[in-house]
């Protein structure tokens, strides 16, 4: 089921790519490369990402689900989403996706908080 869309959609490809780029950043199954290509400044907080963004309560992480995509601007977007672990827990998380370098990628500030909310998230 496609995500509910708020907003004026910049282009037609931009929810597609939203979803995309969340799907393979929080990936059980996405190599680090492919969830690098999808994270704002992946260069810099990648490292971080490698395992505690796959993890949350000590479970591994097994989805991701966009559900709903909120325009603010051409190049940004509210996103409300939810985690999956091994142990059958959703996980509603809200983030924020922006339209980087020609791509839409989810934000470091989403990285950044979901590795502050830790084994909460």
């Amino acid at each position: 089921m496609p995500p509910q869309t708020l907003g004026e959609i910049p282009d037609e490809h931009a929810v597609d790519n939203i979803a995309t780029a969340f799907l393979q950043v929080f990936s059980a199954t996405a190599s680090d490369a492919e969830r690098a290509m999808h994270l704002e400044d992946a260069e810099s907080i990648g490292i971080y990402e490698e395992e505690p963004g796959r993890r949350r309560h000590g479970q591994r992480l097994i989805g991701c689900q966009v559900e709903q995509i909120h325009f603010t601007s051409s190049d940004r977007a509210s996103v409300r989403f939810s985690l999956s672990d091994g142990a059958g827990r959703t996980i509603p998380v809200d983030g924020i996706a922006v339209y980087h370098d020609g791509q839409w990628k989810v934000s470091r500030q989403t990285s950044a908080n979901l590795l502050r909310r830790g084994n909460d998230a």
